[in-house]
Formats: structure tokens, sequence, C-alpha cells
């Protein structure tokens, strides 16, 4: 994690994380802030980190109008009649957390495509309701 001048992480850019590591952070967030038993954060950190605090205009042609809140960013799933409220954290090259409560699952998608955010927005946007929310939501 890159440092401050001040010494204090800077989380704007450069974390490296492995994979198995952001689905931890995706599974904390999911258990509303307990890891083993034990909380790590607060559940009223997990909720107003998680509530939509804003809206992000698309930035590009293939992306849609979206909430935002701190730091997650907010989508929904419809199919079959039913709407599934996701939110998911995202990172330069294809790095993406994505938190499904109603499903108790989290996903997690990495890659080192840096700058090429026309392709990583992609695995947000159609893998997952191509591919993933059919195969679990019935």
């Amino acid at each position: 994690m890159n440092l401050m001048p001040n010494g204090e992480a800077y989380a704007g850019e450069g974390l490296y994380v492995r994979s198995r590591d952001q689905l931890k952070l995706g599974q904390l967030y999911l258990s509303k802030g307990v890891w083993n038993d034990k909380r790590v954060l607060s559940e009223d950190w997990i909720r107003r980190s998680t509530i939509r605090h804003g809206n992000m205009r698309p930035r590009m042609d293939i992306d849609v109008d979206h909430g935002y809140g701190y730091g997650w960013h907010f989508r929904d799933y419809k199919a079959n009649g039913h709407v599934l409220h996701y939110y998911w954290a995202g990172g330069n090259g294809g790095q993406l957390i994505i938190v499904v409560p109603e499903l108790d699952m989290v996903v997690g998608f990495t890659g080192g495509d840096y700058t090429e955010f026309r392709k990583h927005l992609r695995w947000e946007i159609e893998l997952m309701p191509r591919y993933i929310f059919p195969a679990v939501v019935r």
C-alpha cells in the first residue's frame, strides 16, 4: 500500500492484494463487519458505507448510471420478477469485489489490463448478469 508523506495509508491506488484477500474483504462486508466471530468493523460503518450517497454518471458508452457510497458502487439486477441489489468496489486493471447480500455471495475478478476500463468494466456490467446471476438465481 502506498503511503502519504505523513506516513498514513493512501487507499486511492497502489494497493496490491491477492485474489483470496479481495474475497475476504467482500466476505467481511457480507458478514456486516465480523470475521472469525470477531467484530473487525462496526456494523454501523458497514451500513453507512454500503448505502447510496450519490450517483455516478456513465463515464463511457458501456456504463450506466449507478449509485455510489463510501468506496462502493451500487446496481440492481432484475430477473424473473425479482430484483437483486448488489454493491462492488473496483480497481484499475480489473480488480473487482462484488457483494450480493441476498445470495450470500461474494465474487472476485482480477486483472492486469491497466487503463483499459472498457474491458474490465464489462466484467461487472455484462458477465455478472449474463453468466453468474443466471447460474445462481432460479
